[in-house]
């Protein structure tokens, strides 16, 4: 890990959290989906694009990305089901105040990006010795 891959992650995931948070203002606006279900339809789409980006740009990867993307979405499976929550959770504590389901996810954004960041460099290390 060196300081030019975070801030590039930083950047991709930058590029993702803006579609995700598009595509849940969207979900809530104009399909009234509730806060974790439209968390989890944007974050489907944006940990597909960072992935990709990640793996092509980011880490040098070697190996069946497709394996890495199953072990990615694995994670991703419990990942976003638990971010979801915490949004959700968030956005009941704060739901005074105006535009807080947008709040509650930026508010819960920082820990998620961290988190991804870690998986995704342990994950292009995972197998590198073993895989040809």
């Amino acid at each position: 890990m060196n300081l030019r891959q975070v801030i590039s992650f930083t950047t991709v995931s930058g590029v993702g959290w803006i579609t995700d948070m598009s595509i849940y203002y969207l979900c809530l606006t104009y399909l009234s989906m509730s806060v974790f279900w439209s968390n989890v339809v944007g974050a489907l789409v944006a940990i597909s694009y960072v992935f990709v980006v990640s793996t092509n740009k980011i880490f040098v990867t070697q190996g069946s990305k497709k394996r890495k993307y199953l072990l990615y979405l694995l994670f991703q499976a419990v990942a976003i089901p638990f971010y979801s929550y915490i949004v959700e959770y968030i956005a009941f504590v704060i739901a005074a105040y105006d535009h807080y389901e947008l709040i509650a996810k930026i508010v819960a954004t920082p820990v998620s990006l961290l988190c991804n960041f870690v998986f995704m460099s342990w994950l292009t290390n995972y197998g590198k010795n073993n895989e040809h």
